[in-house]
């Protein structure tokens, strides 16, 4: 799935990535593929993610793998 990273909470080390689903989806700095770093990730930038959600939880889920749009998947 891709989206635009919507809103980063750098000193909590998380974001929100408003996807083309409509929906918004929570990342952590550990949910980041290796080569990008926290430090790069910043609001508006365009990325992919695999999304994963928890049995019976109602809400969108939340992003792994996240990477900048147009990299390799691993």
């Amino acid at each position: 799935m891709s989206g635009i990273v919507k809103k980063k909470v750098t000193e909590r080390g998380f974001g929100f990535i408003h996807a083309g689903d409509g929906r918004d989806y929570f990342f952590h700095f550990t949910d980041l593929e290796t080569g990008l770093d926290f430090n790069e990730v910043e609001e508006g930038l365009e990325v992919e993610f695999v999304v994963k959600r928890e049995p019976g939880y109602d809400k969108a889920g939340a992003a792994h793998n996240v990477r900048r749009h147009g990299s390799s998947a691993p």
